[in-house]
């Protein structure tokens, strides 16, 4: 009965020990970035803005977590919000509908985050839902590309400063674990 409690108690630590090492396998990369959002005249005519290429520096961040590209096992988006920093009393009233996509030059374009009924007492802060998909083919790239689709239920005469705030968790095997 001894050797049953013991052998119990050895696979419980052991599997303690294995959810707190992977706990030590997982890490966040952020990225910021803004775009100028053009004065929007016509209502409910989709839009496309390009933001200019974001240079992941995925190299650097891995070997700071002692890791490469090779050992990534997943990468998921876990936050992407938008603010308006312009100055002034802006808000993201005059949107309908927003869609983010990322691109790279090994990967195909993919809808990452969206927000599809933008609310009426939207503020000068978004946060979109995000995919639950994989996209460890994305943060081994040299650079994201990104690709944004609007639709607007009012006009704006003004341009706007939106920035650009992404939340990545990697799950990656360090030193081989």
């Amino acid at each position: 009965m001894k050797k049953v409690a013991s052998l119990i108690l050895v696979i419980i630590i052991f599997s303690l020990s294995c959810k707190e090492l992977d706990k030590l396998t997982m890490f966040d990369i952020e990225y910021e970035t803004s775009f100028i959002l053009p004065p929007l005249p016509q209502i409910s005519v989709p839009v496309e803005i390009w933001v200019p290429p974001v240079p992941t520096n995925s190299d650097s961040i891995f070997d700071a977590y002692s890791t490469s590209s090779g050992m990534i096992e997943e990468v998921t988006l876990t936050e992407l919000r938008l603010l308006i920093a312009s100055i002034g009393k802006a808000d993201f009233k005059f949107l309908k509908s927003i869609s983010f996509y990322l691109g790279g030059d090994n990967v195909p374009e993919h809808e990452v985050a969206w927000l599809y009924e933008i609310p009426e007492d939207a503020g000068d802060t978004l946060f979109l839902t995000t995919t639950p998909d994989d996209l460890k083919g994305f943060i081994t790239e040299d650079t994201l590309r990104v690709k944004i689709k609007i639709l607007t239920d009012s006009a704006t005469t003004t341009e706007s400063v939106i920035n650009i705030l992404s939340v990545f968790h990697v799950d990656a095997k360090i030193l081989g674990i």
